[in-house]
């Protein structure tokens, strides 16, 4: 049976940490500090063995035809 999905901001951001070194073969808690106190990562939410499906991509609009082009002001963020 499955667990329940964590309900914290906090639990979250530790099991995601946990699921990419679980995934990556990474070392358990290595990459933050919430990550090492977490107890449980979201490998149980993935069946890791099935065949990935294959990438289907979503028609967007342009970004010319979004931002018309020389309207953004392209400078370093802090200019002073």
């Amino acid at each position: 049976m499955r667990q329940a999905i964590p309900r914290t901001p906090t639990q979250i951001s530790s099991q995601c940490a946990r699921f990419v070194e679980y995934n990556f073969g990474l070392q358990m808690g290595g990459l933050t500090f919430a990550d090492a106190r977490s107890t449980r990562n979201l490998a149980q939410f993935y069946n890791l063995s099935k065949t990935p499906r294959p990438f289907v991509a979503i028609p967007a609009p342009s970004f010319d035809s979004v931002v018309p082009p020389g309207t953004l002001k392209l400078e370093p963020p802090d200019d002073d």
